[in-house]
């Protein structure tokens, strides 16, 4: 007896691994990795093809990417160069604040953990409360350099200086 070896519509294998193919709302062509097994490839490309009838597939999210907080203090140094003269400052706070934040999501990041991280960086450098401020306000250039490129929507807001 043969057996039929034909893959549902929309499902694709590739490298030994299960892709789905689909369109959109705008009749655009998408395709995703599923993994090495066909039933959650079935079920992926009907709840796909569900969310898109129904209105409700945003394609923006599927392929977000975090933005790590490396990235936008990178973008904002290029930046503090072009227009600071006081950027090597600038640079000095940021090299600080990386130790401990330049792999982290800037989606991940509140205000009580940037708050946290510029105090225990306070405490182990033994920094005067205006050098901590200095940081702080460099941390927020950051932010609102990220929103100005529209890589952030809002800036967490870290604490007044009395709460530390």
């Amino acid at each position: 007896m043969k057996q039929n070896n034909k893959l549902p519509r929309g499902v694709f294998m590739r490298g030994g691994h299960y892709w789905i193919r689909y369109k959109d709302q705008r009749s655009k062509i998408h395709r995703e990795h599923v993994g090495p097994f066909l039933t959650p490839a079935k079920d992926a490309v009907e709840k796909r093809r569900s969310e898109v009838r129904s209105g409700t597939f945003f394609p923006e999210k599927v392929k977000a990417r975090a933005l790590l907080f490396g990235e936008i203090a990178k973008d904002y140094l290029k930046l503090a160069k072009a227009r600071k003269r006081s950027w090597r400052d600038d640079e000095d706070h940021l090299e600080a604040v990386k130790e401990a934040l330049n792999d982290v999501p800037i989606a991940d990041l509140s205000p009580a953990r940037l708050e946290g991280v510029l105090s225990e960086l306070a405490e182990d450098r033994e920094w005067a409360p205006a050098t901590f401020n200095r940081h702080r306000s460099t941390v927020s250039g950051v932010f609102r350099c990220a929103i100005h490129a529209a890589k952030a929507q809002n800036e967490p807001r870290a604490g007044n200086q009395e709460a530390r």
